[in-house]
């Protein structure tokens, strides 16, 4: 089994939804304050649309060049605009129909609040993380709405950028307007 070490996502820019990812991880921490290390950084929220393995630059590039091709002929067939996502498997079957590691097993796309897996012994610790937070009603409140601006190939091993978010390694634009608030929360 490869591990990833790329994923496909859209960036959370919206300011609303950053600061109430904000406040639940603050609730949480109220509740276990060992939760505290393995909280994401909402500089990089993101909702993760798929995971893959590159194992060189080579595929880095392969899969860069289809990606813009989907971007450029395919991606608005996909989509109305503004772009509002319907979860489907489009782009874990757009990378292995491409040739490109696509995880065997059921894949969900997500936004995380937490990453247990960042500290061992915190994983070790707390798997069953539910009971700190089952009773954090903000867990399961609407947290906003936003409208995908852009779509990016980004690397979980390389060095963060200047506002801490990963390394975009492409991009395609979506056509939805920046709004104005976005970056406020950061």
């Amino acid at each position: 089994m490869k591990i990833p070490n790329h994923f496909i996502a859209f960036k959370i820019y919206d300011a609303v939804i950053r600061q109430r990812i904000a406040d639940v991880q603050k609730k949480i921490i109220e509740k276990n304050p060992l939760l505290n290390k393995a909280l994401i950084d909402v500089r990089t929220l993101h909702v993760t649309l798929a995971v893959t393995h590159l194992e060189n630059e080579e595929r880095i590039k392969e899969l860069q060049e289809r990606l813009q091709d989907w971007g450029e002929k395919d991606m608005k067939a996909y989509f109305a605009e503004p772009i509002h996502l319907t979860f489907k498997g489009i782009v874990n079957n757009l990378l292995s129909n491409s040739g490109f590691y696509a995880q065997d097993k059921k894949f969900t796309p997500h936004l995380t609040l937490l990453k247990l897996s960042k500290n061992y012994k915190l994983f070790k610790k707390n798997k069953d993380v539910a009971s700190d937070i089952e009773d954090l009603k903000d867990c399961r409140d609407y947290f906003g709405c936003q409208d995908v601006r852009d779509i990016q190939l980004l690397s979980m091993l390389a060095k963060k950028d200047d506002n801490g978010y990963y390394k975009c390694l492409w991009e395609q634009q979506t056509g939805a307007p920046p709004e104005s608030t976005v970056d406020s929360a950061e």
